[in-house]
């Protein structure tokens, strides 16, 4: 099953980090979940210090995740999430939806991209 959010405007910790918390929910009834989250639109106002802390939040998630990214802060904090998600989840960050489907090894069509 793929789960793909474009995330859009400005987004908060306290905004990922409940949004986590219920999908960490639906994530214990359906195992097999990959996750696409499309950062490409949104302005994530977070710290290196929160990217450890949603990757704790999101343990129960044991899918794939592929971030898409253009800008170098979004860029910067989704790496920080691969390299704090490291041995727990396969996380990749990509710049094409390609790309990301390349890793996830899945088919996506545009329209399933919905809004966080």
């Amino acid at each position: 099953m793929l789960v793909s959010v474009r995330l859009e405007g400005g987004v908060s910790f306290l905004d990922l980090r409940q949004w986590l918390e219920k999908l960490s929910e639906d994530c214990q009834l359906a195992a097999d979940m990959d996750f696409l989250i499309d950062l490409r639109r949104v302005k994530l106002n977070l710290l290196l210090s929160d990217v450890k802390q949603l990757v704790q939040v999101n343990l129960a998630c044991n899918g794939r995740w592929a971030f898409l990214v253009e800008t170098p802060m979004e860029t910067a904090l989704a790496k920080s999430y691969e390299t704090n998600a490291a041995g727990r989840q396969e996380v990749g960050v990509f710049s094409t939806v390609t790309a990301a489907m390349d890793f996830l090894g899945k088919e996506l069509r545009v329209s399933l991209l919905t809004p966080f």
